[in-house]
């Protein structure tokens, strides 16, 4: 059966509204292809054939907008993708897909306010602090439904809409792994209890800058920096860390520390500085920049750059 037409008087699918009888509608959520939700299943035929009818499934919004990946409570994929209508996705007047978030369960108090709608400003400008602590690469365990999933982010905090989207919408994307599912998590999942974040580890990465340049663009010794890609390598599982980094480096060609002696913040480059890559036809100058490494661990990147060892 397919999801009730968009309520006119609510065109945002993101707001939840107060009843006469001073309880809250089940809140509609934005979503949009690629993101993971979790609501009740509908009594479509599909689901209940499933036997997942009137009970709160998690699923990945496949990209694409074509279809639903229901997924089990240890987050293996429920068969095969169903359609967005059969899981209760819907899409309002604007063409945005949205679902209903399940009900909070029966005593859980989410709010610190004296009601289910009540104000949850402390409890959301503390999960942002939270949010706004991680960065790319950093180990994370997240709790859907009740398991446990050990997870990176896999993206800086950000917000919705292209950065334009309300504070509450601040949040990160969390990973299994490379071709694995990921999730984005924001400020609204946290406060209301939908998962629960906390940070486990603290990321180790190489982030690679790559300028690219013509010798006739550049003016008065300065190139312009406009054209420069950049690679983060997650280094977390490297073993052992110094030694697997320093090869990395050296295979990459990074072999010139940006000062003598080693520092918190050196960084590696090439021994001419750039290269030409005659693919393109231009210049390269690439740099290596150390993060989350322990100053024992730096020093002996150093030491094994500088010496060869």
């Amino acid at each position: 059966m397919p999801p009730p037409s968009p309520d006119p008087s609510n065109p945002d699918p993101t707001r939840s509204r107060r009843t006469g009888s001073g309880t809250c509608d089940p809140e509609r959520v934005a979503i949009v292809p690629g993101e993971l939700g979790q609501a009740v299943m509908p009594h479509s035929e599909v689901c209940m054939h499933l036997q997942v009818a009137g009970r709160v499934m998690s699923f990945v919004f496949l990209p694409g907008g074509g279809g639903v990946q229901l997924l089990t409570a240890a987050g293996r994929a429920l068969s095969v993708p169903i359609t967005p209508g059969e899981a209760g996705i819907g899409r309002d007047h604007r063409g945005r897909h949205w679902y209903h978030r399940p009900p909070t369960p029966s005593g859980h108090r989410t709010e610190t306010g004296a009601g289910p709608c009540g104000d949850i400003g402390q409890r959301k400008r503390d999960t942002l602090r939270l949010i706004e602590t991680l960065t790319h690469s950093d180990r994370v365990h997240l709790t859907v439904n009740g398991r446990t999933y050990a997870m990176s982010v896999a993206g800086t905090p950000n917000r919705t809409d292209r950065g334009r989207g309300p504070w509450e919408s601040t949040g990160v994307i969390c990973s299994l792994g490379p071709n694995r599912w990921s999730v984005r998590v924001d400020v609204e999942d946290i406060t209301h209890g939908r998962y629960t974040l906390t940070k486990t580890g603290s990321a180790k990465t190489i982030t690679i800058y790559r300028t690219y340049y013509r010798p006739e663009d550049i003016g008065d010794g300065d190139i312009g920096r406009e054209n420069t890609p950049k690679t983060i390598l997650d280094c977390y599982d490297w073993r052992p860390p110094a030694e697997t980094v320093a090869d990395f480096l050296r295979s990459e060609g990074l072999t010139r520390p940006s000062a003598t002696d080693w520092g918190p913040r050196v960084w590696y480059g090439h021994p001419d500085g750039s290269y030409a890559d005659h693919t393109t036809g231009y210049h390269c100058e690439p740099s290596a920049h150390l993060a989350g490494f322990t100053d024992a661990e730096s020093r002996d990147i150093f030491r094994r750059i500088t010496t060869g060892g």
